[in-house]
């Protein structure tokens, strides 16, 4: 099967893209977001009456800024081809989903994704030594590994991928923890470096605490938590980009704990250095007798969410040395266990108030519904798929209950959800803002009775003129799978006592499929409600019983203005750009954003680094950005610091290219050549570091493939019409030209004017066809220059066509001179090698001997030539090592104060200041200020 994986459109940040784990996992999810307007609505009046629930809004308060990632949702291997031109797809794709988890499930510890399954296992009771019961990643009827990005492609979502690692303890090679990291890693080099699908996220296996999972009988925590650590080297070892995943339960008495009550309290402490983020399962309903928990649990049970904050917090105070809110908690599968609920108007409340609660919690960075498509189940009428699979009531592919719901929110919900207040119970609000100045809010009445909202919205929002909305409902009883969006049902009527059958499934109808089974299929072109928004201080709204509505509010766009920061800029001949717009700081608010973190709030940025920088402009009612990506071709170095005037500082380079060590900013003396440079310092020293590499590229045609003009008399080539005009923007060597003989014997002299240089050349033995190189190597600054062939004797062709490539983006570009402008000229295949160089960067040679440097054993290994961190110094101090290795941190006074076995470092709890590195390579300071 052919790939088609998804095209990556990266900036290219040069100052060393490979450290950039100091970024939180999903963190550039954090997005601004702006309301695309509706095109057509249905007017509908708001109520008169008095109302029974008081909502207040106070847009000013930010409760916290959305990621979408929280819009995720599971691709699962049995879920069977891609077809994008069937309905379920279709529907897939209307949901907008952010991200898709895949292979599984339960499948991810029998998955061999490249379809290479062992010849041989060991025997356990999940799998009972079958090796029939793996899955084979590359079986025609699934969803194959070569898929999966196609399917990413097609619905525009991002990637996180399962790992089985379960194979580490069902393997039977000499070392299976070995061999199953191995081939996890092999799976990211397909992805990342083969394909360049660019899955960033990896979770390190499902489920394992749990007995229903491949090799639970023959893991443990301590096997789990150690296999994680091979697992996270080998894999990070291919692609140091990538984000791990480690599975936790959630806790505090949830349905979905393992047998053995100590896992997370073993695991943790032993994984804290290498996960990027922990992975949980939110299916907070008991999994027996689902029909019989009552709807009001159904909806409580949401408290889940809550409590699995609190206990992360709790657990990583008391078995890690990181703080509360350390790790990022990614739910990569969430659902009710309600029975026929799941199909319901219930799900549709379900699934909004568990979005809505996870986009509280900043702890929350990524969640995913279970799943895409699974299948209907007879003995129960329950169905956890995205779509209709096998269900005796419905057209295969249709969409199901919680699949409106991420359709909607994709609609109605902000980037930043703000403070909101309901004065009942039944009333649940979650109010947000968009940058492109709307309000949302999305009301939820999980009770039995219509309720008439009073919503202040508050002074800090300015009221534009109209609202718009979607209400989903469904009929009285929670088991009644009717479903109506803005009043339109699923059109389909049943008979009660008549038996329906899709394949092999069949159910006879009951009261509760005779108004119709699902929700109108053309949910896509139904119009929104709206209404002008009155001019009072509240505004009435319907909020019907068991309903779930989405609603936006348009605000005040008079004094909205659009950040123009523009064009992306890189840096090289200067080592700052200064960000500006030119708007008062007093009258707008500015918020700078590198890589999705504040770095400033004024009305202007001095940059210094790569990165991408976005300004989220405020200006009455509503936020606009502008965003910019600066790269960055100045040199990077490492510092050294030493404790005697006796050792060697040794200053490194970071990246490839050809490096030279000068002792001056400009000019002076080189000192060395080559990425490292030791030297002896007796006091701290500057010294400048330049990258002095070229590069070669060439323009122009290759060949004569057109009309040509040939020598037609005395002095042809002293006429303007055989001249070139080559404007030079960027300084380079014009390393040759390629020329073509109309005659044999031909005398060829070039004259490049302005520059005194002139070269001629002898054509022999060369046919009509054939291009002559004429070996130039001419040095040419900036400038416009005139190149002739006057004094040539013999015949020269001339291209008539004047198509071809006649520039080198940035550097150079040529035209024809004379009045025969359409001729492409004389001259083909421009060949160029451009300087890179940019300006110098200073690094820094320390010498610490009056400050306490450390002494004795760790005293012995100064030398540290293959220790490489970055940044050094750090600002945030956060550090990331080269390598996974282990390492101890101490003060300059030889308390050590830190210990781990990871390839990152953070003292951002610690003060600034210098402290000493210490690894099995050596010792190096680490400046954090």
């Amino acid at each position: 099967m052919a790939l088609h994986f998804k095209q990556l459109i990266i900036p290219i940040v040069l100052s060393m893209s490979f450290f950039s784990n100091a970024q939180k996992a999903f963190d550039e999810y954090l997005l601004p977001k702006s309301f695309q307007p509706f095109g057509a609505y249905t007017n509908q009046a708001l109520p008169t009456s008095t109302s029974d629930v008081t909502v207040t809004i106070n847009s000013s308060n930010v409760v916290n800024q959305v990621r979408q990632s929280l819009f995720g949702q599971n691709a699962v291997g049995w879920q069977g081809n891609l077809n994008t031109s069937a309905k379920r797809e279709e529907n897939w794709k209307n949901a907008a989903y952010s991200m898709l988890r895949y292979p599984g499930g339960n499948w991810s510890n029998l998955f061999f994704w490249d379809g290479n399954t062992p010849s041989s296992i060991q025997y356990e009771s999940t799998l009972k030594g079958d090796v029939a019961n793996l899955q084979k990643g590359n079986a025609a009827w699934m969803l194959e590994t070569d898929e999966f990005p196609d399917l990413l492609n097609f619905m525009n979502a991002d990637g996180i991928v399962c790992v089985n690692v379960g194979y580490a303890f069902y393997g039977t090679s000499a070392n299976p923890v070995e061999t199953a990291a191995q081939y996890a890693a092999d799976w990211v080099n397909f992805y990342n470096k083969q394909n360049n699908v660019g899955i960033k996220y990896w979770e390190l296996g499902n489920e394992n605490y749990g007995p229903w999972q491949a090799g639970f009988d023959l893991g443990s925590p301590q096997k789990y938590a150690d296999a994680c650590i091979v697992f996270a080297q080998k894999m990070k070892a291919v692609d140091p980009t990538i984000k791990i995943g480690v599975n936790l339960f959630e806790g505090y008495g949830g349905f979905n704990q393992p047998q053995g009550k100590n896992w997370n309290e073993i695991v943790l402490p032993l994984v804290q250095d290498i996960a990027d983020f922990i992975i949980i399962h939110h299916y907070p309903h008991p999994s027996t007798n689902r029909n019989d928990i009552l709807e009001k649990d159904i909806y409580s049970a949401i408290s889940e969410v809550d409590h699995t904050i609190d206990w992360v917090h709790d657990m990583t105070t008391t078995y890690t040395s990181k703080p509360a809110g350390y790790f990022p908690i990614a739910i990569t599968e969430f659902n009710a266990r309600t029975g026929v609920r799941e199909l319901s108007r219930t799900n549709a409340l379900f699934t909004t108030l568990m979005l809505g609660e996870y986009a509280k919690h900043n702890d929350y960075a990524a969640a995913m519904q279970w799943d895409l498509q699974n299948g209907y189940n007879v003995a129960d009428g329950s169905n956890h798929g995205a779509i209709a699979t096998g269900d005796p009531f419905m057209v295969d592919g249709s969409a199901n209950a919680s699949l409106y719901v991420y359709y909607f929110l994709n609609k109605y919900f902000g980037n930043k959800l703000v403070e909101g207040q309901s004065s009942h119970p039944d009333i649940v609000v979650y109010p947000t803002t968009f940058s492109s100045g709307e309000l949302g809010l999305v009301v939820v009445n999980t009770g039995a009775t219509n309720k008439t909202l009073a919503i202040d919205l508050g002074t800090s929002f300015t009221k534009g003129n109209r609202m718009y909305w979607h209400t989903i409902n469904g009929d009285v009883s929670d088991f009644d799978r009717t479903l109506y969006i803005n009043g339109q049902g699923p059109g389909t009527t049943f008979n009660k006592g008549q038996t329906y059958t899709n394949g092999t499934r069949s159910q006879v109808a009951t009261d509760f499929e005779t108004n119709g089974v699902g929700g109108p299929q053309n949910y896509t072109s139904i119009l929104p409600y709206s209404s002008s928004i009155p001019s009072s201080s509240t505004i009435k709204f319907n909020a019907g019983a068991h309903a779930v509505s989405y609603i936006v509010f348009e605000g005040s766009t008079s004094e909205c203005v659009q950040p123009n920061l523009g064009d992306d800029r890189v840096l090289c001949d200067a080592t700052t750009i200064q960000l500006t717009t030119g708007l008062s700081a007093s009258e707008y608010g500015f918020n700078w954003k590198k890589n999705n973190q504040t770095v400033g709030t004024s009305n202007s940025l001095l940059v210094n680094e790569a990165g991408v920088y976005t300004l989220e402009l405020t200006s009455g009612a509503c936020t606009k950005t502008d965003e910019v990506v600066i790269t960055s071709n100045l040199p990077t170095g490492i510092n050294d610091t030493v404790c005697s005037s006796a050792d060697n500082v040794v200053l490194k380079a970071i990246g490839t290219g050809n490096f030279s060590w000068f002792d001056k900013a400009t000019g002076g003396n080189l000192l060395e050549t080559g990425a490292t440079f030791e030297t002896n310092v007796s006091s701290s020293t500057t010294f400048y570091l330049q990258n002095t590499s070229k590069t070669n590229d060439s323009f122009g045609k290759l060949s004569i493939d057109g009309a040509t003009y040939g020598n037609t008399g005395v002095g042809v080539y002293e006429s303007a019409n055989r001249t070139t005009l080559l404007s030079v923007q960027k300084a380079f060597t014009l390393k040759s030209l390629t020329l073509f003989a109309q005659t044999n014997g031909a005398n060829v002299v070039l004259n490049i004017n302005g520059t005194n240089y002139s070269k001629s050349w002898n054509f022999n033995n060369l046919s009509n066809t054939e291009g002559f190189e004429a070996v130039l190597d001419a040095n040419l600054q900036p400038g416009t220059y005139v190149i002739d062939l006057k004094g040539t004797t013999g015949g020269i062709k001339v291209q008539y066509d004047n198509s071809g490539n006649q520039s080198l983006s940035g550097i150079a570009s040529f035209v024809t001179g004379g009045g025969n402008t359409d001729w492409y000229g004389m001259f083909f295949n421009w060949k160029v090698s451009i300087d890179k160089s940019c300006l110098r960067t200073p690094v820094e040679a320390i010498v610490e001997f009056n400050s306490g440097c450390i002494t004795g054993e760790i005293m012995k290994k100064s030398k540290h030539k293959s220790i490489e961190l970055y940044p050094n110094p750090s600002s945030d101090g956060r550090f990331q090592l080269s390598d996974i290795v282990n390492w101890e941190i101490y003060t300059l006074q030889g308390i050590r104060i830190q210990k781990g076995y990871s390839n990152v470092l953070d003292l951002s709890t610690e003060s600034k200041g210098v402290y000493i590195l210490k690894t099995d390579e050596g010792v190096v300071s680490l400046m954090y200020q």
